[in-house]
């Protein structure tokens, strides 16, 4: 049941998605605190994700966390800050901050044409040899290398 606002409250500007995070943060702390659960090591501390749109975002996000560690996992490009026994995490994809460069080449064998015996008989085509080829990411050395000014002039290339 949602109530109209009052007078004052309608006047006020609305919260940021970024406050209503922190008040829902320290109204879960209060009500854990001041409740009866059990807490003898079954809490697992809450683990919070950032993802940034793009290389802009994402530097303005690490500059905002400060000194973090740095990983890659799959399609993803972290900046990881341990806070206590919590995880705060910047998110973007490779495509943002890094450059995709050619590592080498791979050779796939051709493959012959196979018979299923099956009903109905079931033929699998032929594969002609094929040259695939072999990339990997390179990002920069530090996140961090991107300025405060290139963030406030809104320079993106900085940290691609």
């Amino acid at each position: 049941m949602t109530t109209e606002p009052t007078a004052v409250e309608a006047l006020l500007p609305m919260p940021t998605a970024k406050q209503r995070f922190i008040d829902d943060m320290r109204e879960m702390a209060d009500f854990i605190e001041q409740s009866e659960l059990d807490g003898n090591a079954r809490f697992s501390s809450p683990d919070i994700y950032i993802f940034s749109r793009d290389s802009l975002e994402f530097g303005r996000d690490v500059h905002a966390i400060g000194s973090c560690k740095k990983s890659a996992d799959g399609s993803y490009v972290n900046a990881t800050k341990r806070i206590g026994g919590m995880v705060l995490q910047v998110t973007t994809t490779h495509e943002k901050v890094c450059e995709r460069v050619k590592t080498g080449e791979k050779v796939i064998p051709a493959k012959p044409e196979i018979t299923i015996e099956a009903v109905p008989e079931e033929i699998l085509p032929a594969e002609p040899e094929r040259v695939v080829e072999i990339f990997e990411w390179k990002c920069p050395d530090s996140f961090l290398s991107l300025s405060k000014k290139e963030i406030e002039e809104g320079v993106t290339d900085a940290i691609t």
